[in-house]
């Protein structure tokens, strides 16, 4: 009943925020909105949620893991108000501003409440993951479908099903509070080498998801595919992950190290190999798909790692601070790919992205610390 609970959570959270994200694209293109002020959009979310990110640490120590899951599903709730009530460009900006707050809080509370379920959490998570990321995919299909009105309509929908999740949080195991440890404490976090592997790995797989979602349809694209053919790469991909997932729960506590550290150079190499378009696209492609299994692994293993390796009361604030580095990563590489693409072609661009995500990880393989 324990893991049922937040499972049951966890998906209907997925489906709703998946459905959302996919939604708040109709109606802004219902509105006639230009395709850079969608980007902009999507980019205050994204900057929403790394500011989020950086501040959920301290929630930890004064409300209860389900309680900040139930109040982003509830946040989650609200950003669909504000699509309803609030007409035209503003609406959609807060609910973007909503939505990100609601990320950080719910996906930093429920690995945590995942971790200290009890022992094996790598099983919990890989579950948990293998559920989440599967809504993720079917939020799109539903998004589409309820779109085919009212764009605006579907958010009713949607916040009911956030609300549903929120009630659901009642049945979560109501987990103690976090010990408060001096603040100097945290700064000790980054000593433990498990840490500097997950967080980096949670860099790397953030990495590949901004490129994914804003850059694979574009350079492909380029390349001649037509849009039916690379929404079956980008299917590929999301199925890799799903697979990495998967695996992950089946990888022993002694190589959880080991294991980030591999899929982390594999995300990157991954995203290095869109250098190779358009001459040498089966390699591309395949770079695509390696990465998006690479990246399953990593959200697997690198919150169960990054929690197992620090002490309990550290638990929330590592799960939080490798949150932190994905994040960013969302935020800031198509920030970086666009900047580099003003001065380079797009596919040495995207070398670059790969080489800047994989080389962290790289130097902690090279400068392994003496905690493990």
């Amino acid at each position: 009943m324990r893991t049922l609970a937040i499972d049951v959570v966890t998906a209907l959270y997925a489906l709703a925020l998946a459905t959302a994200t996919v939604m708040l694209t109709f109606v802004a293109l219902d509105e006639g909105l230009s395709l850079a002020v969608i980007a902009s959009l999507s980019a205050a979310s994204a900057a929403t949620q790394f500011v989020s990110r950086s501040l959920v640490n301290h929630l930890f120590r004064i409300a209860t893991d389900r309680s900040i899951m139930a109040g982003s599903l509830m946040v989650l709730a609200l950003s669909m108000l504000a699509v309803l009530v609030i007409p035209g460009l503003i609406g959609l900006l807060v609910a973007q501003l909503l939505q990100g707050i609601s990320r950080a809080g719910f996906w930093s509370g429920s690995q945590v409440h995942v971790l200290r379920l009890g022992p094996r959490p790598e099983r919990r998570m890989a579950r948990n993951q293998f559920l989440s990321n599967g809504l993720a995919v079917l939020g799109p299909i539903l998004a589409g479908v309820m779109a085919t009105g009212e764009p605006r309509l579907a958010a009713a929908v949607i916040a009911a099903i956030a609300i549903v999740g929120a009630s659901t949080c009642l049945l979560l195991t109501r987990l103690p509070l976090f010990e408060r440890v001096p603040k100097t404490t945290d700064n000790k976090l980054w000593r433990y080498h498990g840490m500097r592997v997950g967080a980096f790995g949670t860099l790397a797989a953030g990495s590949f998801n901004a490129v994914l979602t804003t850059f694979v349809p574009i350079m492909f694209g380029d390349a001649g595919w037509a849009e039916a053919r690379t929404g079956l790469l980008i299917g590929a991909a999301n199925a890799g992950l799903l697979v990495g997932s998967l695996a992950a729960g089946a990888i022993a506590a002694a190589f959880f190290s080991r294991t980030v550290t591999i899929a982390t150079l594999a995300t990157a190499t991954g995203i290095a190999s869109l250098a190779c378009l358009p001459s040498l696209e089966a390699v591309s492609v395949s770079g695509v798909i390696v990465a998006g299994v690479g990246s399953g692994v990593i959200l697997t293993l690198g919150p169960t790692l990054v929690g197992t390796t620090v002490p309990e009361a550290l638990r929330g604030s590592s799960v939080v601070f490798a949150g932190v580095f994905r994040a960013g990563a969302l935020f800031l590489t198509p920030l970086a790919v666009s900047a580099a693409g003003l001065v380079m072609p797009m596919p040495l661009a995207m070398l670059l992205i790969g080489v800047l995500a994989g080389s962290p990880g790289a130097v902690v393989i090279a400068r392994r610390g003496t905690h493990e």
